[in-house]
């Protein structure tokens, strides 16, 4: 059976859409529902493999831009469906009582409502119809109107607020938290990486343009450890094997924060990196794989 993950070519796309012209009448839209031949997929998965690239396709595009460019077809705002902010903010509160956390564009169909998805909703609201005005997003308008800064609910960030959650980590590790430790002791909704990204790039309330080392370098004087700049599978075999002879297991991603390590650094970071690369790893790996292929003979015996 195939899945959204199998490679599609914008050929296959024109002959599905043409024989949904030619079974309805209409040419298909990203609201269009399972394609007929491959009820597995969907015309919204599809759009959504032509904006942001997979399944062998680059991005860039969309389900309209195609079907215009080859086969000259012209949709206008008059089939869009009258939204208003009102609406959105009901689906979006529904959404929120029935799964826990608020919806983004990548929620899915919009559960209140049927043939229409978030990403549909995201693009209303940034591009407008009769009844929105257009220059708002999902994310944008669940900030203004409910105070949420991302789907999980997160409060805004400040900086007393990060150095608050900052000396609270150092007061339970004796370490200041670097980007590679991992999920917040006491807050598992809230990740170090994440807090830096957010301190970088302007997110969930901040002005951007700092970063977790230079912020704990200006409050508390904390020095930036070199040695968190470069990591080595040596170097990482060495904790592997502290933590069997201490424990008598091997550690998996889930292991939590490293023993002796800097920073509280946790396994789950060390995976990620042996994963994407970078800080002297190349990429490629995952701590499981690198397990069995350092540790094999231990493996076999343990």
């Amino acid at each position: 059976m195939a899945t959204y993950a199998t490679a599609l070519t914008i050929n296959q796309i024109l002959q599905w859409a043409d024989a949904h012209n030619i079974r309805t009448g209409k040419w298909p839209i990203s609201r269009s529902g399972p394609i007929y031949e491959q009820p597995e997929r969907t015309w919204e998965a599809i759009n959504s493999a032509l904006a942001k690239g997979g399944c062998n396709l680059p991005g860039g595009d969309s389900l309209a831009q195609v079907l215009a460019r080859r086969r000259g077809v012209k949709f206008t705002r008059r089939s869009w469906p009258e939204l208003t902010r009102a609406q959105i903010l009901k689906w979006a509160d529904y959404h929120l009582q029935c799964t826990g956390h608020w919806p983004d564009r990548d929620s899915g169909p919009v559960r209140a409502a049927s043939g229409i998805s978030w990403v549909t909703v995201d693009r209303y609201l940034k591009q407008g119809n009769k009844t929105l005005p257009g220059g708002l997003s999902l994310a944008k308008l669940l900030r203004d109107a409910r105070n949420v800064w991302d789907g999980r609910g997160k409060p805004r960030l400040t900086t007393h607020r990060i150095l608050k959650w900052a000396k609270e980590h150092f007061d339970a590790t004796g370490h200041w938290p670097v980007t590679m430790s991992g999920k917040m002791i006491g807050r598992n909704n809230e990740d170090w990486a994440a807090i830096d990204m957010a301190l970088r790039h302007g997110r969930r309330g901040l002005t951007g343009i700092s970063s977790l080392s230079k912020l704990l370098t200006e409050h508390f004087g904390a020095r930036y450890n070199p040695q968190l700049a470069q990591l080595s599978v040596k170097q990482i075999l060495k904790w592997v094997d502290a933590y069997y002879q201490r424990l008598n297991r091997w550690p998996s991603r889930k292991s939590g924060p490293i023993l002796g390590a800097p920073g509280g650094i946790t396994w789950g970071a060390i995976d990620s990196r042996l994963r994407i690369g970078g800080r002297g790893l190349e990429g490629g790996l995952t701590l499981a794989k690198l397990l069995d292929e350092r540790r094999r003979n231990v493996l076999t015996r343990a």
